[in-house]
């Protein structure tokens, strides 16, 4: 079981470049292993979209990822972990400033927390002013 929650503030500059800044949790849970294993990922984020055409954007992100886990009374300790994610998406407005946006992102280095470049499907609702 895994939940989390991405809020990201943005500013669009003549409609072809959009810096931002995010926020990540994510709680997960694997009942799996016994004792149950639990983490509690936190992250903060730094990206870029550009927008070769309307509504198609290309994305740029730095991330900075800090995880632990915890197992019966063992615990990880808490890890800090750096990635550069590249990839692109796109936005559907659905009404007056309410949008949905889907976006695909590789993780370009490898860690622990991104052992491999398996994709990072994410989708959202946002509300533009």
């Amino acid at each position: 079981f895994s939940i989390g929650i991405s809020p990201q503030v943005s500013y669009i500059i003549k409609r072809i470049v959009e810096p931002g800044l995010g926020l990540t949790y994510q709680f997960a849970r694997d009942r799996v292993t016994i004792p149950e294993t639990t983490w509690h990922t936190f992250g903060s984020s730094i990206f870029v979209r550009l927008y070769p055409i309307p509504q198609f954007f290309v994305l740029v992100e730095g991330e900075l990822i800090n995880t632990g886990w915890k197992q019966g009374d063992v615990s990880s300790g808490r890890m800090n972990y750096g990635n550069l994610l590249l990839g692109g998406g796109l936005l559907i407005g659905v009404g007056k400033g309410v949008f949905v946006a889907t976006s695909l992102k590789v993780p370009v280095l490898r860690n622990p927390f991104y052992p491999t470049a398996f994709p990072i499907i994410a989708a959202g609702v946002g509300y533009s002013f």
